[in-house]
């Protein structure tokens, strides 16, 4: 199984994040379901920590309040990633079982008042955890409103009570088979440790000095085969009740206590929870290794990023701030390499408990907050990437990464404290990272054959098949880096003899090292290419390696063997920055391995997922203080707009506007239908000349305005006031007036708009009411002012559900699985989301009638794309009112050729349900669809029209566009032709040529149709 379960589920990437109503009252729920709207949230991960709740007594579950939150978020569009709440047993399970709790290695017993007070190996934990993950997934296994389950919450607590011990006995007998086995894989001939039974075989507990390092690698691998078998008996239980996805979220920081690579066999997909360890550009390449290293983990699939802070990065001393702009541009980058999705911990910041400073999408300054604020325009970019959803990004590089080495590297003795396994494995990774070069992780023992690089940072532990299979990888035509105190024990901890690495790695490196040399604390080694180099050295000799760099006496310091097809590179020491930089960079160059977009600098990323069908996502992000060019062609999809000429400018970080960019490659057309019949599927437009009379037979149900009559008059009988408040202030603008409007649209709803009038002009002003694009709101007034400049009222209207100001409370209503808007609720005409948003749109026409300072009898409505759209319905529905109708590049007009020949945009979301879901239900969805169609709106518009359309457009096909205006019923209606423009039609010259229009109209402020020669 894999994400695309829960991204069709989601209509496309998951956002949200750790939500704990429970710590909160009803009147903050309300709150919750508008800003959620509002922050674009369609996933929201409950019960993590609520076992105390759940089972308030052993045996005895409470339900009641789980229930009602499953329901209310469903009702609100939300659906559920329903954890197991076992990471925090309640205090109950303290006194019934006190030997379940755990014990240090000192053997102190811990007792409850923290989380992860448990052992894992207690029988009376893992009953107790199997039976509230039994109970949870028998009575929400299917609940409309679950889509994931989340077993637990960040194995990583170790024990050392009896309990452990037992269990650690039971796994070494399955894994030795025999005393005598683990005594002479242990060598505990040394220091008369032989053992002669098995209860004196204990686990790694406090000692007088230091431990048998082969007891305890063993001890840790048995500690995470205790963890998986754990988190394997709750997923077992949950998947008795329920077809969905489990999994658990992985923690990745600078101590290992999983073996992740066989965590990331056993879960659905792999989640993460990812925080940064350092500020700035390093963060970022922090958040570059965590998500690759997710990806890898689960075998190159998509991946959820399960937890992150919106400003929580973990200095030395202090858990920093994020800078403007980081919120997003660090979740573009975990969906960059390869997620599937961002969620957070958590929704809103506690108010009491042990995590009250930790950060959260709401922060206790709530919703009037740059961090909120920054939460819905990344909730927002999340939606608009909805697109990549199941794509994967494939890398030429790999680090390799093996958790016997880490675990071995931590080791008592060793003959260097300088040996840091997690320092050195960034290390390797950020070298690659910094030349602009994506990178996989990969097992020792896994298939390499991929990769044209592969580096070996600190293979301090080598099986003899991981041997073999570096050595095979070289032979075949692979360049292998393998770095200093490397391939010196085998699996279990045994010291290689005759030289290291081990055989038969060595061979293909063609040298031998004789000895081990650390350096002094600060010592600095000067190599005879110039570079310098601290920490280690070693003695070795070359057997049909070239040396390429030495030190001061002669000795190789750097070698390169030529090996079968391939080549084998061995480094003795610890290079410096620039010198490994340089390195790396050589080693890229001679493996043909190129960064993505040649010529960015440290700091400036560049990330390619691609998808199967052909298209893929170049992702662009800056890191770095300063803007920087990129030259790139294609569809930059968080903008929805066409690159300029010259590619794409990155503003420098601490930008509010975060500094990336993705830019949409396509090389493929939609695929056929099968559920049409293939006369029904032509992939072209008519040609310009075929255009301009292209009217398609296209009748109207025969209901039509019945249905509409209805539905405005049930939103009118609703009643409701429109609100104004004065703003201009807050926004330091001088010419302008500015409120903000609040009017009763659909079910009475609250709408936001921004109502703009030139200052100091009384009226009444002619009005331009404007509807905004596929995923747009109002926004900010600051971007609305080209009409007041030019003496018009302009009503900005927002958009429910898409903009982040108006909720849209219906959208749980009708189809559970849904790409986008476009299908929200298309069972019926009833429950279609663009019924509501009409709704709101006629409303916002009522409401502008009547506020002082408005002429009624000059009202235009305008908008572009799915703005066009609108624009129409609402001149198709208030034809008494509308003086002017602007659709420019309209969407929302002959869905059935839409469907058909558009290969960008909300059409294919449209495409994708009836391809994937519900090929059988061609005809009812079209059905619902006609109740919608701009070209039965402008069969009943009758003011003036000025359309535009682009001849290139891939969103809004041009016969879309022509379809509406020649079924357009007025006398007086003019189009636009853009030969060459894509979907953004005339861009900016747009509102200058409509300007114009309206003044030979009499429609200017000043002036009236009088005014206007005949």
């Amino acid at each position: 199984m894999s994400t695309s379960r829960l991204t069709a589920r989601l209509g496309g990437l998951a956002f949200g994040g750790d939500y704990n109503p429970e710590q909160w009252d009803q009147e903050t729920w309300k709150e919750d379901d508008a800003l959620m709207s509002r922050a674009r949230v369609n996933l929201a991960t409950l019960g993590v920590f609520s076992w105390a709740l759940l089972e308030p007594e052993e045996g005895r579950y409470e339900f009641s309040w789980l229930d009602q939150q499953l329901d209310r978020l469903h009702s609100y569009g939300v659906a559920v990633d329903l954890a197991t709440p076992t990471a925090s047993p309640p205090p109950w399970f303290t006194l019934a079982h006190p030997d379940a709790m755990p014990v240090t290695a000192e053997g102190a017993g811990l007792v409850h008042g923290s989380r992860d007070t448990y052992c894992l190996a207690a029988p009376a934990y893992r009953r107790a955890a199997r039976g509230i993950a039994t109970a949870l997934a028998a009575r929400y296994g299917e609940h409309p409103a679950l889509a994931l389950w989340h077993v637990h919450n960040e194995y990583a607590a170790i024990c050392y009570c009896d309990h452990a011990a037992a269990g650690f006995r039971r796994w070494l007998r399955e894994r030795h088979g025999s005393l005598d086995a683990v005594n002479a894989a242990w060598g505990t001939a040394f220091w008369s440790q032989r053992y002669g039974s098995w209860e004196e075989i204990l686990p790694p507990r406090a000692t007088q000095w230091h431990h048998n390092p082969a007891q305890v690698l063993d001890f840790r691998r048995y500690w995470s085969d205790e963890a998986l078998a754990a988190y394997r008996e709750q997923r077992d239980a949950v998947r008795a009740h329920s077809e969905l996805p489990v999994t658990t979220n992985l923690m990745l920081p600078g101590y290992q206590n999983l073996d992740l690579w066989a965590f990331g066999r056993e879960l659905d997909f792999v989640s993460i929870d990812h925080y940064p360890i350092a500020p700035g550009v390093d963060a970022a390449a922090d958040t570059a290794f965590g998500g690759d290293r997710a990806r890898s983990f689960g075998g190159g699939k998509p991946w959820l990023l399960m937890e992150q802070g919106t400003s929580t990065v973990y200095g030395e001393n202090a858990t920093l701030p994020k800078e403007p702009g980081e919120i997003l541009r660090h979740s573009v980058q975990h969906l960059a390499h390869g997620a599937d999705g961002a969620l957070f911990f958590q929704w809103r910041q506690s108010r009491s408990g042990a995590e009250i400073w930790h950060s959260a999408m709401v922060p206790h300054a709530g919703a009037d907050s740059r961090i909120f604020r920054e939460v819905c325009e990344t909730g927002e970019a999340v939606a608009r990437l909805a697109e990549v959803a199941g794509s994967r990004v494939v890398a030429e590089a790999a680090v390799l990464h093996d958790t016997d080495s880490w675990w071995g590297l931590e080791s008592q003795g060793l003959p260097s404290k300088d040996l840091d396994y997690p320092g050195t494995l960034r290390r390797a990774h950020r070298a690659l990272w910094d030349a602009g070069v994506t990178a996989d992780f990969a097992h020792p023992e896994s298939d390499l054959s991929a990769y044209r690089l592969v580096m070996a940072p600190a293979l301090h532990l080598l099986s003899d098949a991981a041997a073999e299979n570096l050595r095979g990888y070289v032979q075949r035509g692979g360049t292998l880096l393998v770095q200093y105190f490397s391939g010196v024990v085998d699996e279990n901890y045994r010291a290689r003899t005759g030289g290291y690495p081990a055989e038969p790695l060595r061979e293909a490196l063609g040298i031998r090292v004789e000895e081990h040399r650390p350096l002094a604390a600060g010592a600095v080694l000067s190599l005879s290419d110039g570079t310098a180099a601290g920490a280690w050295s070693e003695y070795l000799r070359t057997e049909g390696a070239d040396t390429v760099a030495a030190y001061a006496d002669g000795r190789p310091a750097l070698t390169r063997a030529a090996y079968g097809e391939g080549a084998g590179w061995y480094l003795s020491t610890r290079l410096d920055d620039a010198g490994y930089s340089a390195l790396v960079r050589r080693l890229l160059s001679e493996a043909e391995v190129r960064p993505l977009v040649p010529g960015l600098p440290p700091g400036v990323e560049a990330v390619r997922r691609s998808a199967d069908d052909g298209r893929s996502w170049l992702f662009l992000l800056n890191h770095g203080r300063e803007p920087w060019h990129v030259p790139v062609v294609g569809w930059e999809v968080l903008t929805d707009r066409q690159a300029a000429d010259g590619g794409v400018t990155l503003p420098p970080r601490r930008r509010c506007r975060a500094p990336a960019a993705v830019m949409r490659n396509d090389s493929h057309r939609p695929t056929p239908d099968p559920g049409r019949e293939e006369h029904d599927m032509p992939l072209t437009d008519p040609g310009p000349e075929d255009l301009v009379g292209y009217r398609p037979e296209s009748p109207a149900p025969d209901d039509f305005d019945a249905f509409w009559q209805r539905t405005l008059a049930e939103a009118r009988a609703q009643g409701g006031a429109v609100k104004t408040e004065r703003v201009t202030e807050q926004y330091g603008l001088r010419t302008v007036e500015v409120d903000d409007v609040r009017f009763p649209g659909w079910n009475g709803e609250p709408v936001a708009a921004w109502l703009l009038r030139p200052r100091g002009v009384e009226g009444p002003l002619p009005v331009v009411v404007t509807y905004q694009g596929y995923s747009g709101g109002r926004g900010l007034p600051t971007e609305h002012l080209f009409w007041s400049a030019a003496g018009y009222a302009q009503l900005v209207v927002d958009t429910r559900g898409q903009g982040h100001d108006t909720p849209d409370r219906g959208m749980g209503d009708g189809t559970q699985w849904s790409e986008g808007f476009m299908t929200k609720g298309i069972d019926s005409p009833e429950n279609y989301y663009y019924r509501r948003l009409m709704t709101d749109c006629v409303r916002a026409v009522d409401a502008v009638a009547g506020l002082p300072g408005i002429d009624g009898g000059r009202i235009i409505v305008a908008g572009g794309s799915q703005g066009g759209g609108l624009s129409l319905a609402v001149a198709g529905l208030m034809t008494d009112h509308i003086a002017a109708v602007l659709p420019d590049v309209p969407f929302l007009c002959h869905f059935r050729q839409g469907a058909r020949i558009a290969f960008e945009g909300p059409y294919q979301e449209l495409v994708k349900y009836l391809r994937w879901h519900s090929r059988h239900k061609a005809q009812p969805t079209f059905a619902t669809l006609d109740y919608f169609d701009g070209v039965h709106f402008a069969q009943r518009a009758t003011a003036p029209a000025l359309f535009s359309v682009g001849l290139m457009d891939p969103i809004c096909p041009p016969s879309t566009v022509y379809a509406a205006f020649n079924h357009h019923a007025g006398v007086d209606r003019t189009i636009t032709v853009w030969p060459f423009a894509d979907h953004g039609g005339g861009y900016g010259s747009t509102p200058g040529i409509q300007l114009a229009w309206l003044r030979e109209r009499g429609l200017a402020p000043g002036t009236t149709r009088e005014d206007v020669p005949q």
